[in-house]
């Protein structure tokens, strides 16, 4: 896949890990601000410190979504249309500032603890709708060791939809279409 065509993807990355999360989203943010994209983390404060404290990397190009209550909110009470709209005046604000475009990273071990399982596999689910035709690109993160040590957060039904709803993955540092990985 063409890392240059990233907008209007909703992909995934499993991480086993702080090492492995924080070398792969070090390269994928890089690589966003070197395309002069406006990075936005949906992440617990762990990974942006990591980010922001990293060279190359100049924080004031990254939002740090701390409290992701009003986004949730917002997300229950809008319809999905209202959804995109909102995305879409946030685009414009954006990209007159000169940016590109926006990479959301959402971490949903972050995400659920946030909310609860059910809301956060709804909001996944939509995700591809709300961004198609759209400036902006959604990764969501997924904890593997916690999946494979004792699913704590990442649990299996978890697991099942991100396979179905994610149809790139972040792979030795390229974005590839997850169809293709399997093979039988």
């Amino acid at each position: 896949m063409d890392d240059n065509k990233i907008f209007g993807l909703h992909s995934s990355f499993y991480y086993f890990g702080l090492q492995h999360l924080y070398i792969n989203m070090y390269q994928y943010i890089k690589l966003g601000l070197k395309r002069n994209e406006f990075i936005c983390l949906f992440t617990n404060y762990d990974l942006y410190d990591f980010i922001r404290h990293s060279p190359k990397i100049d924080e004031n190009k990254i939002l740090y979504v701390q409290d992701v209550s009003r986004i949730l909110n917002m997300y229950k009470s809008l319809e999905l249309k209202d959804i995109k709209n909102e995305l879409l005046k946030y685009e414009k604000t954006v990209t007159d500032k000169g940016y590109s475009g926006i990479r959301f990273i959402i971490d949903s071990k972050h995400l659920i603890d946030n909310t609860s399982k059910e809301e956060f596999l709804k909001i996944d689910s939509d995700v591809t709708k709300i961004i198609s035709k759209t400036r902006s690109s959604v990764m969501c993160i997924y904890d593997f060791e916690d999946y494979i040590v004792d699913k704590k957060t990442i649990d299996d039904e978890i697991m099942d939809e991100s396979y179905k709803n994610h149809l790139h993955r972040l792979y030795n540092s390229k974005l590839i279409d997850s169809r293709k990985l399997i093979k039988i």
